[in-house]
């Protein structure tokens, strides 16, 4: 619905514009609500984190936030949709009674359809795994979203505001498809996944933002609880970190032991510091900005947290060293 990539729409990428809509109802009216609008901390996860990352560049001038939290997800991560004719969006609409019109009759005939009809029939197409699959995702427009964020980078396009760019440790073992529940998904895949797809974009995105004299704090998030774990070999997949985040690791299969709650406060009160001064509250608690090679790494043998050369992670990124998905 964010990305529809319909012919008859000017705009593309409404699912970013909407957000944008939403955070400056934030900036005007939060302070009615006992809030600062000077305050104001931008957080996303996966998808959520690569939007974060969308308004870093589409709105770099004026950002509103005060702070980025981007968790297992940036810019660099998102392709954008190759799909120049709209054809996915004209493929759902004739199978909707809304085909063989022109882009504008389309878009029209599409707005009377019930959201239920829309989102039973592609929900239910990519479930089956019918083939072609349908697309809809962000559209490089040049306006909201852009194909080189390396040159916005080297063009100084980028919002002046410090960033929390974190990791799972073990990103791709969730995502990874497997058909042995006991024995889960091929090992190779999903560190490549995980390095690929996760630890690379996070570790580019952080040197870029260093290049630019952009604050960043970067974490990777190791542990393995089997109260969240649906399964014992999933480790520190993807989102894992989530229950540490809001504190809801007690709301899964009972609490774990104590030291996953001393975890979970932990990185509350790193991301309270950076929200309530994005600048020196995380050097305040001792984490160490990504200039000085150093990074957080979470609840790894037995510790809460502790810094870490950021070699120990990227490495793998610049051809120097593996990468451990299980510190």
């Amino acid at each position: 619905m964010g990305f529809p990539n319909a012919g008859g729409l000017e705009s593309q990428n409404l699912g970013i514009l909407d957000q944008r809509m939403a955070l400056e109802w934030v900036r005007d009216n939060i302070e009615a609500f006992g809030g600062d609008p000077s305050k104001i901390t931008l957080w996303g996860q996966s998808a959520g984190a690569m939007s974060v990352d969308f308004h870093n560049f589409a709105f770099h001038d004026d950002p509103i936030a005060k702070g980025l939290f981007m968790e297992s997800g940036t810019a660099l991560l998102q392709g954008t949709s190759t799909d120049s004719k709209h054809s996915n969006f004209t493929f759902v609409a004739s199978h909707l009674g809304c085909g063989g019109l022109n882009a504008s009759a389309e878009i029209q005939c599409m707005r009377d359809v019930p959201v239920g009809k829309i989102v039973n029939f592609v929900g239910r197409r990519g479930d089956n795994g019918t083939m072609p699959a349908l697309d809809f995702g962000p559209v490089a427009d040049a306006k909201v979203i852009f194909s080189n964020y390396t040159q916005r980078y080297e063009q100084g396009l980028a919002a002046n505001v410090p960033a929390i760019v974190g990791n799972a440790a073990d990103e791709g073992e969730g995502l990874t498809p497997y058909t042995n529940v006991t024995a889960g998904p091929n090992e190779t895949l999903a560190l490549q996944t995980t390095i690929g797809g996760f630890i690379c974009p996070s570790h580019n995105t952080s040197e870029y933002r260093t290049q630019n004299k952009l604050l960043t704090y970067r974490y990777q998030y190791a542990g393995n609880f089997s109260n969240i774990s649906p399964r014992p070999w999933m480790g520190a997949y993807h989102d894992t970190d989530l229950p540490m985040l809001f504190g809801t690791y007690n709301d899964f299969r009972g609490a774990g032991p104590g030291f996953e709650g001393r975890v979970s406060q932990k990185l509350q009160d790193l991301v309270l510091a950076f929200m309530k001064d994005p600048v020196a509250g995380p050097k305040g608690m001792g984490w160490s900005d990504y200039t000085s090679g150093q990074m957080l790494r979470f609840a790894a043998d037995g510790v809460v947290a502790k810094n870490v050369s950021v070699q120990t992670v990227d490495g793998v990124c610049t051809g120097q060293g593996s990468y451990d998905p299980t510190p």
